[in-house]
């Protein structure tokens, strides 16, 4: 059945006794017609259904033109998306757009923390370079606001090559709030980093009673 079909087909019930191929019409108590979901409803539960993006409010766009430190430093700065903590990063010049980039130290613990993120995570996208042939990145995930962390999938990336790297991670888990990029090797710049929001699971609210459902649950 169409997803028109079940918005417009008038459905027949058999009464008691009788089967489904000798069944009359069900008679509906005289008053509005119940049942019939408004249009903006309907478009609600179409767009869940054929599957287009339904995205939570909490996406993170950075490329670390603005607030950076100018000298190797440890603590929070206020960037263009929010309060990044940094363990010895410096704004480097080696960039990907713009005039400049984060770089992180050749050193051990050197990092970058996102702000806190709402919505979750869905995707990270991100530009890093390396400075030598031993290139290494972990990209860490956080449920609890940086207190304990676990690796993204796919991670640590290592880089052979010095050049920059283009990486996406799909993570779709609406409980993360804190990305960490955590230097494993190399003098390493991260640059136009773009984290988008879990996607939310779509639902509507049927006219008859207010009852919410989900669009991935609607047989057909």
């Amino acid at each position: 059945m169409s997803i028109f079909q079940l918005f417009t087909e008038r459905r027949v019930r058999a009464p008691l006794g009788r089967t489904a191929g000798n069944a009359l019409p069900f008679k509906r108590a005289a008053g509005p017609r119940r049942g019939r979901l408004s249009l903006w409803i309907a478009a609600g539960l179409m767009a869940g259904a054929w599957g287009l993006p339904q995205r939570a409010a909490g996406a993170l766009s950075e490329g670390f033109e603005s607030g950076m430190p100018t000298s190797y430093s440890t603590g929070s700065y206020s960037l263009g998306s929010g309060s990044w903590y940094f363990v010895n990063v410096i704004r480097g010049t080696t960039r990907v757009t713009g005039s400049y980039s984060c770089q992180l130290r050749s050193s051990t613990g050197a990092q970058a923390q996102t702000p806190t993120l709402t919505g979750g995570v869905g995707t990270i996208q991100f530009w890093v370079y390396t400075s030598t042939t031993s290139g290494g990145l972990q990209v860490n995930l956080s449920t609890n606001n940086g207190s304990t962390w676990s690796a993204a999938p796919g991670s640590p990336f290592s880089m052979s090559t010095v050049q920059w790297y283009s990486n996406s991670i799909t993570v779709n888990d609406a409980n993360v709030n804190k990305v960490q990029f955590y230097r494993t090797g190399a003098t390493l710049s991260l640059d136009d980093v773009n984290i988008s929001s879990a996607a939310a699971t779509p639902s509507i609210t049927l006219a008859d009673n207010g009852t919410q459902i989900a669009a991935a649950n609607v047989v057909t």
